[in-house]
C-alpha cells in the first residue's frame, strides 16, 4: 500500500518541470509542521513542570511552616527542663545561696545585650 502512494506521488510529480523545487518545499513545509509542533509540546512541557515544582514548594513550605510553630514551642519548655534539670555541684556559683539567681540575671543581661545589638545592626544596615 504505502509503495503504491510513493509511486504516485512519483508520477505526478514527475510530470511537472519543478520536480525537485516541490519536492523539497514540501519537506521544509513539513519539518517546519514538525518543528512547531516540538516547540509547542515543549512549552507544555516547561509549564506542566512549573506547576509540579510550585506544588512541591507550596508542600516544603507547609512542611517548614508547621516545624517553626513545633519548635517554638518545644524550644523554650525544652530550655526550662534543661535549665532545671542541670546538676550544679561544682559549678560557679553553687557555693553561694543566691548562685542560680545570679546565673540566671548574668544569661538574662547577655539575652538582652545580644538582641540590643541585634536590633542596633538592623537599623544600620
Amino acid at each position: 500500500m504505502g509503495d503504491e502512494v510513493l509511486s504516485q506521488f512519483i508520477e505526478t510529480y514527475l510530470k511537472a518541470e519543478d520536480f525537485l523545487a516541490i519536492h523539497f518545499q514540501d519537506i521544509h513545509e513539513h519539518i517546519g509542521r514538525t518543528n512547531r509542533s516540538a516547540l509547542l509540546a515543549t512549552d507544555k512541557l516547561n509549564n506542566l513542570y512549573n506547576f509540579y515544582t510550585s506544588r512541591s514548594n507550596e508542600k516544603m513550605n507547609r512542611t517548614i511552616y508547621l516545624l517553626t510553630i513545633l519548635s517554638g514551642i518545644f524550644l523554650p519548655l525544652h530550655f526550662v527542663a534543661g535549665y532545671f534539670g542541670m546538676n550544679s555541684q561544682g559549678l560557679p556559683f553553687s557555693d553561694i545561696a543566691y548562685g542560680t539567681s545570679l546565673v540566671t540575671l548574668i544569661m538574662a543581661s547577655c539575652a538582652i545585650a545580644m538582641a540590643g545589638l541585634i536590633l542596633f545592626l538592623k537599623k544600620r544596615l
